[in-house]
């Protein structure tokens, strides 16, 4: 929440109103929990029936993105699904979306090579993708203490004071 803007905070966190209705999100908290096993089950359905699925999470209700796709990744597994198919999702399912998947998805010769260095095996816990250890995007690496200036940089940007 320290990366959202006031005014946005404060919506989130209002007692009078429902920041999931506000937003245009028809359920209530409760009523996504009390169907979480109706989307796990469609979730692996899909799966198994070959539909490929992309990781994402919006910026609606309390949705912050880039740290709420972590929560996905593990709702995902949860509901059934590997690691490895959880974290494909957001990989090489996304590149082939995009029509990228000859240049991006996978670590490859001939492909950028961005990617995240996390501590610990998110292929045995899918939590481990969220121990960013450091990123390498369009051919700069970015390591703890450059993230860590550039969260404290965004916090700064959205809360001035």
């Amino acid at each position: 929440m320290v990366y959202l803007p006031q005014g946005q905070k404060d919506r989130w966190l209002s007692l009078e109103k429902n920041p999931y209705q506000e937003a245009g999100f028809p359920f209530k908290p409760e009523e996504v929990d009390a169907n979480y096993e109706v989307m796990a089950l469609l979730l692996r359905d899909f799966r198994d029936a070959g539909v490929p699925f992309l990781l994402s999470t919006d910026s609606f209700g309390t949705l912050l993105p880039g740290f709420s796709v972590h929560q996905e990744l593990q709702l995902m597994v949860r509901a059934g699904l590997s690691p490895y198919e959880a974290l494909r999702s957001g990989t090489v399912n996304v590149a082939v979306f995009l029509g990228e998947d000859k240049v991006a998805g996978t670590i490859e010769v001939g492909k950028r090579a961005d990617f995240i260095l996390v501590d610990g095996n998110p292929l045995r816990d899918v939590a481990n993708a969220s121990l960013v250890k450091g990123v390498f995007n369009h051919g700069t690496w970015y390591g703890e203490s450059e993230l860590a200036r550039l969260l404290s940089d965004a916090r700064k940007i959205v809360q001035p004071n």
